[in-house]
This record gives C-alpha cells, structure tokens and sequence, in this order.
C-alpha cells in the first residue's frame, strides 16, 4: 500500500441533529473504487472527509478519524492534504475562479511553485488527457457546465495527486467528455494513483474500478467487487433516435424562439434558431457541451436576453426551472419553506408540499437548511418548488444528476402528470435511457444550432415512450 493510503476510524459527521454518515471505518490504497448509494446517504460528506474539507473547510461535527500515509488529517493543513488528495465537486464552479481555462488547470501546479517549464508541462497534459486544449484561450465564465467540469477534472489531473477523488463526474458530461474521462482515469491509475468515484452510471467505469462501496444511510453497507451492470450503450449518435417521419404539432404553443442568436463576449453560443413549444409536449434537447442548451433553457426562461432574433412568449405563461446548478435558486431557511414558495406563485390550487416532500424522497430534510443537502437532494428541492406552482412550462436542466435510478424515475413521472395537465416539459440531458423512456420529442442541438429534431422511433411505433 502506498503511503498515500486512506484510512477512517470510526468516522461520524452529524448536522442539524441527524448523522450525515455514521460510524465508518474503511482503508483505501491504491485501488480504483466506485461509490455508489441513493442521494442523499452520505456519498459526498465521506469524500469531504476523506479531502480533509471536513472540518478543515465545513464546520460541522466530526468524530473518529481520517488518517492519510497514518497521519489523522485534523494534525494537517488542508494545503498539506490537497497536495495529495484532490477532489472534484459535484458542482465543479465552485472551484473555478481563474478568468480562462489555461491558467484555471496551470494555477495549482503554480501555485505549488513548480518551474514554469513544468507547469506548462501538467497542465498541457491534463487538458489532453480530458481533450479540452481547445478550450484553453476561453473564459470560465463563458463555458457550458459540462466543460466546466471537464476543467476541474483537469485542473486537479494538473497535480499528479496521489488520490483524485471525483464526485459525479460524468453528470454533465456528453459522450466524448466521458470517453475521455475514463480513458484519463485509467491512465492515473495505471500510474500508480488511487482514484475514488461517486457514480450512478456505473456502467461508465466497467473494466476501471476493482472495488465498491456501495453506501446508504451513512452507512457502508457493501464493500466488494463491483456488481456486474449492463452495458453503456451511450456512444449511439441522438439522430439515430428520430422517426424520419415529418411530425403533427399537438397542443396550444407556449412558447417560440424566432431566429435566436446569443453572443457572449466573442462566442456566438446560439446562432438563428427557430423553435416552438406545445402543451403536452416532453421535449429532450440534447448535443455536445457547449452547443448552447444551457442558453436555449435561459432564453425560454427569461433568464437570458437574445442578441438578436425574439422570443414569444404570453405574460401570464408560468415557467419553472431547474438549472444546472439549482444552489442559487433555493433561497428559504428549510425545504418545506421553498416549496411553500414555489406553492406560492400559483393563483389557483397548488401541490401541496408534504406530497412532493414525501414523494422525493425528502420529507427526513423537511426542516433542514437546503445548504445542508445534499447536491442530488437540492436538484429534487429545486425541482420540488418549481413544480408546485404547477407551471406551464417546467424546463429541468440535467435531470438525472446526482440521482438514483429510483429519483429519476419519480422526478420524470411527476413532470409527465404535468403535461398530462396541460404543461410541457422541456429537459435537458446526455441519459440516452432518459430520453427513450420520456421523450415525446427531440431536439438535436449542434455547435449554437437546431441540426435534427423529431418524434423518438420508438415512440412511434409503440404507441407510448413507456412501452420502450
């Protein structure tokens, strides 16, 4: 075992009177483990743990102990710690707070007074490794959130970490992002590091990991080889899912995009699309990061300003969102309080917010602060109060981030009680299962434009996207 092992005694992290994870006691190598569980269980608060953060960077109560190469980590610095173990946020802008891309990966390879021949030297290297050299003369600011992650992923690469530990890593990612991922994980491991994955789609890392944790009410409840999972059929290309049939618009127009463009600083990030929604309609828009989906949810929203083109939108249409990043969307001092004032904005009868509280799975949080939660458990939140107003329009950016199969399935089957009602949705996602099983319609979205768009094949022949 290297002298970078990992090791927690004992270990318990309690927040506003309940226990994150309670009681664990594992050692970790040189090994590639994948960690799995329900969101919610303690995924994240055991990696923080074992990165130092806690209670190094997060005040919370923490007994047992961390020890890393045998030292406990509250005897370390946290500088100290992040020298050898890196970590990578479900969130990655949390960590990003470089202007561009090159000097975001450079910066700790710097910062850690390496020669500047060197320096260029990781980090060219980590940006190969996720192939994002392309990015490198960009603004963080002007990424998709998949190539955000993608530049965390390779600004800790950048270290040469004894452990890298990632927290839903390929969440955001399109299909190339994630080939590259577990190509550049394997190669880490390879080299002698250990690498530490939270992860719902295992299949992703089938032939990488050689251990799983799976974890569930703070608890480890199985450490072993990996289970068997079937395989990643992701690679397949979105227009090989639509029915080459012209499509019959069905339902009242919401909402239309008329020759939208949006330029942000010197990138065009959508270019001339036309585009209208209907009630009753499910609608995947898929493609690449960075093809602008994240800018067509914002446009429809209102949260985004064309730069040129128009939306058309009724005054009184009622939209919900989900973004990317739903952290700064909750507001309130609990949960129960955010749906409450989601249930708000509705003139007319609303969800009542015990029902959804109940139904995804956070009624336990109920009267917790949402910055307590999980990230999978502020994504249902987040969805939760947009829901509740019973919107005209509910526009849910990575749906299955951060979810189990089981929350995925509740968050989709409650969106399409919607449409049934009169609503649409519109979702953004990579899940390819996803978008089988839900769609009505797809949106194929390449470089700032509409390059294919239909009913899925399946659907048609079928008869329902549940028959699939």
């Amino acid at each position: 075992m290297s002298s970078a092992m990992l090791r927690t005694e004992g270990l318990s992290v309690r927040a506003a009177g309940r226990y994150l994870i309670e009681d664990i006691s594992i050692a970790l190598g040189q090994e590639f483990v994948l960690v799995r569980g329900p969101s919610g269980a303690g995924k994240t608060t055991l990696m923080r743990c074992l990165a130092g953060l806690i209670p190094h960077a997060f005040d919370l109560d923490m007994q047992g102990r961390v020890l890393l190469g045998g030292e406990p980590t509250t005897d370390m610095s946290l500088p100290d710690i992040a020298s050898r173990v890196a970590m990578v946020f479900q969130r990655p802008e949390t960590q990003l707070f470089n202007l561009f891309v090159a000097d975001e990966i450079a910066f700790a390879p710097r910062n850690a007074g390496l020669p500047e021949a060197e320096v260029a030297s990781w980090s060219g290297d980590a940006a190969a490794a996720l192939g994002i050299e392309h990015l490198l003369a960009r603004r963080v600011t002007e990424l998709s959130g998949g190539e955000k992650q993608r530049v965390a992923i390779a600004s800790a690469l950048a270290m040469h970490p004894e452990v890298l530990i990632l927290d839903e890593p390929f969440s955001q990612l399109d299909i190339q992002g994630a080939v590259s991922l577990a190509d550049a994980l394997g190669r880490l491991h390879n080299s002698g590091a250990g690498v530490v994955v939270i992860e719902q789609y295992p299949e992703r890392l089938q032939g990488l990991a050689s251990r799983e944790l799976h974890i569930d009410g703070g608890e480890v409840v199985f450490d072993g080889p990996p289970h068997d999972e079937a395989p990643d059929h992701s690679g397949e290309q979105w227009e090989a899912l639509l029915d080459p049939a012209p499509m019959e618009a069905k339902g009242d127009e919401l909402v239309r995009l008329e020759n939208a463009s949006v330029r942000r600083d010197r990138t065009e990030v959508l270019r001339g699309v036309n585009l209208s929604l209907n009630a009753g309609e499910r609608i995947a828009l898929v493609g690449p990061n960075g093809s602008g989906k994240s800018t067509i949810a914002g446009l429809l929203a209102g949260t985004t300003k064309p730069t040129r083109g128009s939306v058309e939108r009724p005054a009184k249409l009622r939209i919900g969102l989900v973004p990317q990043s739903p952290s700064w969307m909750l507001l309130a001092d609990t949960a129960r309080q955010e749906i409450e004032i989601g249930a708000s904005s509705r003139t007319g009868s609303a969800t009542p917010p015990e029902e959804l509280l109940s139904a995804l799975g956070l009624a336990a949080v109920a009267d917790h602060p949402p910055s307590l939660l999980s990230s999978g458990e502020m994504r249902r939140l987040c969805f939760a109060a947009a829901l509740a107003g019973r919107p005209d329009l509910l526009i849910v950016d990575e749906p299955a981030a951060g979810q189990h199969r089981e929350a995925r399935e509740t968050m989709m089957s409650l969106a399409a009680q919607r449409c049934e009602q009169g609503g649409a949705l519109l979702f953004i996602t990579h899940d390819l299962d996803l978008v089988r099983r839900w769609a009505t319609r797809i949106i194929v979205l390449r470089d700032g434009q509409i390059t294919a768009e239909g009913s899925p094949v399946a659907l048609r022949k079928a008869g329902t996207v549940e028959d699939t």
